[in-house]
C-alpha cells in the first residue's frame, strides 16, 4: 500500500508538471501571437495599405498629367492664340468635334478670356447615345466664370491641374495659358478641359494599379447615413 501511494503521488506530480508545462507553453505561444506575430501582421497590413494608396494616387496623378499634356498642346498653338482674338468658328469646327470629346473621354472643353469670360465652351454626356450637352453649374459654357473661381490660375501661373468636384461627380481638370506655339505671349486666355472620373476611367486605373478601389464623391461621404459601409 505504501508503494502504491508513492506511485500514485509520483504520477500526480508528473501529471501536474505536464499540465503546468502545457499551460506555460500555451501562455508563451499566446504571448508570441499577441506581442510579436499580431503587431507584425498589423504593420504588414498597414504597409500594404499605404502602398496601395500610393499606387492609386500615382494612377490619378498620371491621368491628370496626361490630360494636362493634351490641354497644353491645344493651348500653346498659334491657331488657338488667334482664335481668342478672331472667334472664327472654323477653329472649333475643325478641332473640337464630338470625336475629340469621345476619344479623350472629355466632359467638356472651354476657351476663356483672361478675365474668365467664356469665349467658347461645350459639354457632352458621353453616356448617352446622342451625346447631348451636359450642363455643369460649376463650369458654365456661357457668360463669365466668377472671379476667384478655383480653376482660374493666378496671374503668375501658366497652368493649373488636379481634381475638381462637380454636380456630376469628381473630374480630372487641366487649365493652361493660351500662348503662341513657341510659348511666347502675352497670354490671351485659358484653355480648360475636364474628364469625369467615371466607372470606365476608374476601371482602367484599377487594371493599371491592380488595386481594387472606387472614386467616391465627397458629397456622398458627407450625406452617408451608414458610416460602417464606407
Amino acid at each position: 500500500d505504501v508503494n502504491q501511494r508513492k506511485s500514485l503521488s509520483l504520477r500526480a506530480r508528473v501529471m501536474a508538471t505536464l499540465v503546468a508545462v502545457m499551460l506555460l507553453g500555451g501562455l508563451l505561444a499566446l504571448g508570441v501571437q499577441v506581442f510579436v506575430v499580431f503587431p507584425s501582421y498589423v504593420e504588414l497590413e498597414q504597409d500594404q495599405a499605404r502602398d496601395d494608396v500610393a499606387r492609386c494616387q500615382y494612377a490619378v496623378e498620371r491621368e491628370v498629367h496626361h490630360l494636362a499634356g493634351f490641354v497644353a498642346d491645344y493651348a500653346r498653338w498659334n491657331d488657338s492664340y488667334e482664335y481668342v482674338e478672331t472667334r472664327a468658328p472654323q477653329f472649333i469646327e475643325d478641332n473640337f468635334t464630338i470625336e475629340t470629346f469621345e476619344e479623350n473621354s472629355l466632359l467638356g472643353a472651354w476657351v476663356l478670356g483672361l478675365d474668365g469670360s467664356v469665349v467658347w465652351g461645350e459639354t457632352h454626356d458621353l453616356s448617352k447615345e446622342d451625346k447631348p450637352p451636359l450642363p455643369t453649374a460649376e463650369l458654365p459654357t456661357e457668360g463669365r466664370w466668377p472671379a476667384g473661381h478655383p480653376l482660374l490660375p493666378a496671374t503668375d501661373l501658366t497652368e493649373k491641374n488636379g481634381l475638381f468636384r462637380t454636380q456630376h461627380g469628381v473630374a480630372l481638370v487641366a487649365v493652361h495659358a493660351i500662348t503662341k506655339t513657341d510659348g511666347s505671349g502675352p497670354v490671351r486666355g485659358w484653355m480648360v478641359m475636364a474628364r469625369l472620373l467615371t466607372q470606365d476611367v476608374v476601371e482602367a486605373m484599377v487594371k493599371q494599379t491592380r488595386v481594387a478601389f472606387v472614386a467616391l464623391d465627397p458629397a456622398a461621404l458627407e450625406d452617408a447615413t451608414d458610416r460602417t459601409a464606407l
